[in-house]
């Protein structure tokens, strides 16, 4: 608590800080009352306030942002406090283009929830500006430890040293691309791709077990589009409708992608997870729960190519819930909840479910 003090009282800089987990308060207290006693600043306090989550293996404490707030209006500190009642990745993602002169981690302990925390707000760190880890020598949590490791490789971090299980490390450089790759080769080294450089993805190619001359052209979209969908592993579901076209086109995605397996479903069929289905448009509304997020839905038109009949088969399409929906000739196209596991869908899925 005496160094939460001593940073927000004599750190250089503006005393524009950063806490990324708050609980109830303890440490945004002692931060806060560093900034008073310098007479300037701010905290900028970033936890949803819904409770530990299951993986920092703690008991859930729900709710606690009142219990926060009425923490520094004890200590009488609350004028230097601004709460961010956020995910700590969505707030840095809108974070205004402003250095800030230390951040705390102390959310997500796990190893990628404490790295996402790291990489989001690291680069966002004045030169010799700190970054502080809390709970690095805590022996019920070696993903902190693993982490440390990691960083201990980024170059341009200087580890100063550890204080009542807090990690001080200064930023030396204002290379943060550099910075963002040397911590993502590390975490690439425990087989963690970081999702904002997907450059490893380019160099994967399709088998050829396809060959889109031999078939219907405009399958070609469709299998690129199915080929590359972000969807977790699951099924590739046809109809008994189903061409023999479309089947040779999902027999090549089971092929190439072996993620999954070719099931035969209809509207009556048990629930299946699939990651690509390929009907008729007119059957497209009952299949699409099926689906999983992320999945394609692959809608083959029946009627004469117009652009009236495509823009009214666009619409059944969309109509369905799916986004994304396009067509080329005869195919048609959607995608299932693209945004079913954004911090905006959580939120409003939350928001719903309890009122």
């Amino acid at each position: 608590m005496a160094l939460l003090f001593g940073v927000g009282a004599f750190l250089p800089g503006e005393g524009r800080l950063v806490e990324i987990g708050a609980f109830e308060g303890a440490s945004a207290a002692f931060l806060a009352a560093g900034l008073k006693y310098r007479g300037n600043g701010r905290l900028y306090s970033i936890d949803p306030h819904m409770g530990m989550p299951p993986y920092m293996g703690a008991a859930p404490h729900q709710f606690t942002h009142r219990k926060f707030l009425s923490t520094l209006e004890k200590c009488g500190v609350s004028g230097f406090v601004q709460s961010i009642v956020s995910e700590s990745v969505s707030a840095a993602s809108v974070w205004p283009a402003t250095r800030i002169d230390a951040v705390l981690i102390d959310g997500d302990h796990s190893y990628l929830g404490a790295l996402k925390d790291f990489e989001s707000w690291a680069p966002k760190v004045r030169d010799g500006g700190l970054i502080l880890i809390d709970d690095v020598d805590e022996h019920a949590l070696p993903e902190l430890k693993d982490l440390m490791q990691d960083i201990r490789l980024v170059r341009g971090i200087e580890a100063d040293t550890t204080i009542g299980g807090v990690a001080v490390l200064r930023k030396q450089t204002s290379d943060d691309w550099g910075i963002l790759h040397d911590l993502r080769a590390a975490a690439e080294r425990r087989s963690h791709h970081r999702p904002w450089d997907l450059s490893h993805v380019q160099d994967l190619k399709p088998t050829g077990r396809f060959n889109p001359t031999a078939v219907v052209k405009d399958l070609q979209e469709a299998y690129q589009l199915s080929f590359l969908s972000r969807c977790l592993p699951g099924d590739y579901g046809v109809t008994s409708d189903s061409t023999a076209d479309d089947v040779a086109m999902v027999d090549a995605l089971v092929a190439d992608r072996r993620d999954g397996r070719l099931v035969v479903i209809g509207p009556d069929s048990e629930a299946k997870r699939c990651r690509l289905i390929v009907a008729p448009v007119s059957q497209v509304p009952g299949l699409v729960h099926h689906l999983m997020p992320g999945g394609v839905m692959i809608g083959r038109s029946a009627l004469e190519d117009t652009i009236e009949n495509a823009l009214a088969e666009r619409q059944i399409m969309l109509s369905a819930g799916l986004e994304g929906c396009g067509w080329a000739g005869a195919i048609h196209w959607g995608i299932a909840k693209p945004h079913h596991l954004s911090p905006e869908a959580i939120a409003t899925s939350i928001r719903g479910n309890m009122e």
